[in-house]
């Protein structure tokens, strides 16, 4: 097992990951000058029966961009029986193409009763302003109640102000707003390991991929560990281990979907030196796993080669890691193209080619996403480590990977899991320009079903 110290290190990646998670929440909302919803993400956690869980929150408070006001202050209170609640990221963000963090420095005078956060000067009253069309992010961790009550449901109750000081006109549509979560307490797992060269495991009780992941990948000797793998996206140096930038905050959405599917994962960005060799050159070792990381583990990584050293180290080291699947940019003729290549041939995977400029939208550039591609793949590495890999060649198509991944891959592949790949296309048919079951998924490639 890892130590406290790297779990608590690897906390924050949640608290990133699921910045973008909350536009899926529902909204209240109502007429006037100035309006706003308000969401809280994730809507549902699992506790422990024997001890105190500490769970990571976002709440998202969002000036209508029809509005007249913005706000300066807000609250958020604790209910009976969750404690040691800590505020870690205060944000203002514009947009969500990705969300840009616009400034605004926020901080916090919270205690056992309220979250309490304002802005530091430059608005109305004491507050920097969260003006119209901009949103406000709050993260935090709380501990639930305990002894646990299962299926109970908590109330965080949240106001906005258009005043600093918590005691102006508040906003509409954001004041007292129960933002409900749900902790449900799953009864202790019975497993049966029968050894062999590759342990057998047979679940006797009734868990779904959507409480536990860990469950339904094969277990070897003993019982393996799960990690979570990030590309940071703040606060990287320039380049970042294995060359890497920052990651975006749909990158984030991704890691918060497969970490929701799985029972007690480690999570970590690429960044904590501890996991992660933190070298600037692949080829000196940048990215690949510590001794800290055991073998015979189940890694998931969210995000591509350029923002999460982990799978730059796993694509650049293909051959003796057996990554099945690679990423290559190239330019030709003046322009940029994105593919994927199969790492036993070199060959394109066929309809993986992708101009990358402004007039094809899929993200990276600002402009407004329609389609996206993305790659799932399993593979087991040169420690046996079961590796799962799933990005896009944007934040988008990550975001698509692991929606896809969740609703249609797992489904249909069910506890098996085997080694192997799938690359499809997504395309934004409702034009809300975020993927979702709405939209198309077309199979390019599957070593699983579909087109070869």
């Amino acid at each position: 097992m890892l130590t406290k110290e790297l779990k608590r290190y690897s906390l924050i990646l949640l608290l990133t990951a699921i910045l973008a998670i909350g536009i899926t929440m529902p909204a209240v909302k109502a007429p006037a000058v100035h309006l706003g919803t308000v969401s809280i993400t994730p809507s549902t956690v699992t506790c422990d029966i024997e001890d105190p869980t500490t769970h990571l929150f976002a709440v998202n408070i969002t000036v209508d961009p029809t509005g007249t006001q913005g706000i300066s202050s807000a609250i958020i209170a604790i209910p009976d029986g969750w404690t040691a609640t800590t505020v870690v990221y205060i944000a203002i963000a514009t947009g969500w193409n990705p969300p840009t963090i616009t400034g605004g420095i926020w901080t916090d005078d919270s205690n056992s009763t309220f979250i309490r956060v304002h802005g530091t000067g430059g608005g109305s009253g004491q507050g920097t302003n969260v003006e119209p069309g901009q949103s406000l992010y709050i993260l935090f961790t709380t501990m639930d109640p305990h002894p646990p009550v299962s299926p109970t449901t908590y109330y965080w109750n949240t106001t906005a102000f258009v005043g600093g000081m918590y005691n102006s006109s508040s906003l509409v549509g954001v004041t007292d707003q129960p933002l409900p979560v749900i902790v449900k307490c799953p009864p202790p797992e019975t497993v049966t390991v029968t050894e062999t060269s590759a342990t057998t495991v047979t679940e006797t009780s009734a868990t779904t991929i959507f409480e536990t992941l860990t469950t339904t990948v094969q277990i070897l000797s003993t019982p393996n560990e799960a990690f979570v793998f990030m590309g940071a996206p703040a606060g990287k140096p320039f380049p970042g281990p294995a060359g890497t930038y920052n990651a975006s905050f749909t990158d984030g959405t991704a890691a918060a979907i497969m970490m929701g599917m799985m029972g007690q994962p480690i999570f970590s960005f690429d960044t904590n030196a501890t996991a992660l060799d933190q070298d600037q050159n692949v080829g000196a070792g940048g990215g690949s796993l510590t001794s800290v990381i055991p073998v015979n583990s189940t890694i998931v990584a969210s995000g591509g080669p350029f923002v999460n050293a982990f799978v730059t180290n796993y694509e650049f080291n293909r051959t003796a890691e057996n990554t099945p699947i690679y990423f290559q940019r190239f330019v030709e003729g003046g322009i940029t193209y994105y593919r994927w290549n199969y790492t036993s041939t070199g060959q394109e995977v066929s309809g993986t080619l992708a101009e990358v400029a402004p007039t094809l939208t899929i993200g990276p550039h600002g402009t407004t996403p329609v389609k996206d591609y993305f790659l799932i793949e399993i593979f087991h590495d040169a420690n046996n480590n079961q590796v799962i890999i799933v990005y896009g060649y944007s934040g988008f198509g990550t975001f698509a990977s692991t929606l896809y991944f969740k609703t249609v891959f797992f489904p249909r592949e069910g506890s098996t899991l085997t080694d192997g790949y799938e690359v499809v296309r997504w395309d934004d048919l409702n034009g809300d320009t975020l993927p979702d079951t709405a939209d198309a998924y077309t199979i390019l490639h599957s070593s699983y079903v579909g087109p070869a």
